[in-house]
């Protein structure tokens, strides 16, 4: 398999991106390529990657700038290879939160049959590799909160939404 990874300068700032075989594996606001390339080395050790341009960078960016995209960012099956089918299901419930809107932990984990398990759905969301194209970050508190957000900090998180909201 191939790989390759870019640091994209997008309306959030600097972005590292990257892909296997023109699918989307990681997503990370932590720009510093020693750290992100060594994640993608110890999550995909069959993989090997290259510096260079993804092929999905004009979608991510759109994604990135609040923007609705009509075909989706395609999303390595390598991403999921490691989750437990719970996460796979929080994943899958967090791809169907309408751009702009919320969801509490509490009710994914209802939508899920499981109304007992929003702390297992919090550690899902702080496990996300993919935070902004798997939205974890329309995922908050029972009352409406902002509560920690692994693509970058509650501060990230509210202006994700402000900018989904504005651009609806």
């Amino acid at each position: 398999m191939h790989g390759v990874y870019e640091i994209i300068e997008s309306p959030l700032g600097k972005v590292f991106v990257a892909e296997i075989d023109n699918q989307l594996c990681a997503l990370s606001f932590d720009t510093s390529t020693a750290a992100s390339t060594g994640m993608l080395l110890k999550k995909y050790s069959s993989v090997e990657f290259v510096g260079g341009r993804v092929f999905n960078r004009t979608n991510i960016l759109r994604v990135l700038n609040g923007e609705e995209v009509s075909e989706t960012v395609p999303i390595s099956p390598q991403v999921f290879k490691q989750c437990s089918d719970f996460r796979k299901d929080v994943y899958d419930q967090l791809m169907r939160i309408p751009r702009g809107c919320t969801k509490s932990y509490s009710e994914v984990a209802k939508s899920m049959g499981r109304p007992r398990a929003y702390r297992a759905v919090a550690q899902a969301c702080r496990a996300n590799i993919l935070p902004v194209i798997i939205p974890c970050h329309r995922v908050v508190g029972s009352d409406g909160s902002l509560t920690g957000y692994s693509g970058g900090g509650t501060e990230m998180k509210q202006r994700l939404l402000d900018m989904e909201r504005a651009k609806l």
